[in-house]
């Protein structure tokens, strides 16, 4: 069967990674799909409404009833015509006059991007395949977002991570196989909250450590004598099989009892949510004319289409802690393993296997070992970060409110992954964005509201699909460098303002009595 080149390159890059990680060459990347998908959330297909060829999509919130398109497949000299919006007066019937034209468009891929295959939000990547959600990155199969990495397989939430298989949520970190939740690591094979550790396999919630099988530092000769050992197991099975299990798997046929953990209180910083709510109420006024009040009053409307967080409890205090299986990894972790990250790390200095058991270490019996060790912090918090509260997983951010994964961000609340971004509410994915509300995988947005999969643009609303460079904007779609557009049609100025203008007063209106809003980017495009 002919490949693609694309595929034939990715498969050469798959080879010389198994040879870094495992010695030696396992088979063909394609013989490994179904075990590389096990760790990623798979793309969406749907139909091409102009072609009927398959259209790839990194994000599954789209209406189900709701037109596609391929991205290749959009005439961006077309601009739909301005007919019959004189009689406008209200959102409704603007949504109805403009229903027809709304597209969905998939298989996104945009900047400078060559190679890339059967995947989706894909931007500034060159050889891709499978995968989805994506920048800045090159030789990417079965993976799910990230941003600057290079040769990853069946990994998922990596960000300037290089060869890594079958691995979620990295940080800088080089040579990794089964890795979870590890920063600014090295060589590390089933393993799970490590940071500055390298050459470590099967350890948890260590920090700085190198040459420990188990938790257990190892002399150096001794460690290589079990690392070669335990990597020619797994090769071995990786070829007979076409599959290793994961570190869950392995996990699930140990016993274990509740850990004796001492009780240490939670150091991470809360409060501040007054300002957070002065943010929103500040934001609000700037986007839609109206001060809203009381993010909790509105959190329902705020939250939907956006990963939300669990509540869940420590296995060892019964401390309540939060969690976001779309960020840590897609499997579901057990809950009789979950703890704080204090208990965690204070769990990972104080407990280890034993120097007999790490010599006779072996893929059949390892998980007689580890049971005892393998405990899952399921908070992460790196760096300083002041007044984050009902977070999860923030880096060097501040004044947050029931967000996940933040990175350098700052006065935002209801969302996932705002990196480097700051007064965002209601929003999923947003990169160097500011001043927006129910925002979604865009990047370098501003006082921007329901607006998706977009960069580069000011003052839009209801904007979705690769729309870039844009200002000014209502109802637009797969289009660049428009200003005072609706619908994709330049209208001018005052015919623009006075749409908007009677489209903010009533979606303040809704949103001040109701506290919510039935129409989304997401739900415009459905047939009715």
């Amino acid at each position: 069967m002919a490949r693609s080149e694309t595929l034939n390159i990715l498969n050469r890059r798959f080879k010389g990674a198994c040879k870094i990680l495992l010695r030696e060459e396992i088979g063909e990347v394609w013989e490994f799909d179904e075990w590389l998908e096990g760790m990623i959330e798979k793309n969406r297909i749907e139909k091409s409404c102009v072609s009927g060829k398959d259209v790839v999509l990194g994000i599954k919130e789209y209406a189900k009833n709701a037109k596609f398109v391929s991205f290749d497949e959009i005439d961006y000299g077309k601009i739909c015509g301005k007919e019959g919006l004189g009689g406008i007066k209200s959102m409704d019937g603007l949504i109805s006059a403009l229903s027809g034209r709304f597209m969905y468009a998939g298989n996104l891929v945009i900047g400078k991007s060559s190679h890339v295959e059967k995947s989706a939000n894909i931007s500034d990547s060159h050889f891709v395949y499978d995968s989805a959600l994506y920048g800045d990155c090159k030789y990417l199969h079965k993976s799910t977002l990230g941003r600057l990495n290079e040769d990853l397989f069946g990994s998922h939430g990596c960000g300037e991570s290089q060869f890594c298989i079958r691995c979620t949520q990295t940080y800088r970190d080089k040579r990794c196989f089964e890795a979870w939740m590890t920063q600014n690591c090295s060589d590390v094979y089933y393993s799970f909250n490590l940071d500055f550790c390298s050459e470590c396999m099967f350890c948890f919630n260590l920090r700085s450590k190198k040459h420990c099988i188990g938790n257990l530092q190892l002399e150096p000769a001794e460690y290589f004598k079990v690392k070669e050992r335990l990597l020619g197991e797994m090769a071995g099975m990786l070829k007979k099989g076409k599959k290793l299990p994961s570190l869950l798997d392995i996990l699930a046929k140990s016993k274990w009892g509740k850990p004796a953990i001492p009780n240490i209180p939670i150091t991470n910083q809360v409060g501040g949510k007054d300002e957070v709510e002065r943010a929103f109420s500040k934001t609000a006024k700037l986007i839609l004319g109206t001060e809203l009040r009381g993010i909790d009053s509105h959190k329902e409307w705020l939250l939907k289409y956006t990963h939300t967080l669990q509540r869940l409890k420590s296995a060892s205090s019964g401390k309540e802690v939060l969690f976001l299986p779309f960020v840590v990894a897609l499997p579901a972790l057990p809950d009789g393993r979950l703890l704080t990250m204090e208990e965690a790390l204070w769990l990972g200095e104080h407990s280890s296997i034993g120097k007999e058991e790490a010599g006779g270490m072996s893929m059949a019996n390892v998980h007689e070992s580890i049971g005892k060790i393998g405990f899952f912090p399921i908070e992460f918090w790196e760096g300083k970060n002041i007044f984050v509260t009902d977070c999860y997983m923030s880096l060097y951010s501040a004044y947050c409110y029931m967000t996940s994964a933040m990175v350098e961000a700052k006065y935002c609340a209801c969302g996932m992954w705002p990196r480097t971004s700051e007064h965002c509410f209601g929003f999923d994915s947003l990169l160097d964005c500011s001043f927006c509300i129910k925002c979604y995988s865009s990047t370098k947005l501003m006082r921007c509201f329901e607006v998706n999969d977009s960069n580069n643009c000011t003052d839009c609303l209801f904007c979705r699909h690769n729309v870039e460079n844009c200002h000014d904007c209502l109802f637009c779609f797969n289009v660049k460098n428009l200003k005072y557009a609706i619908g994709n049609a330049v209208v001018g100025k005052e015919e623009y303002e006075r749409i908007k203008k009677l489209l903010l007063g009533e979606i303040a209106q809704k949103l001040e009595k109701d506290k919510k809003l039935d129409w989304s980017v997401y739900n415009i495009g459905a047939k009715k």
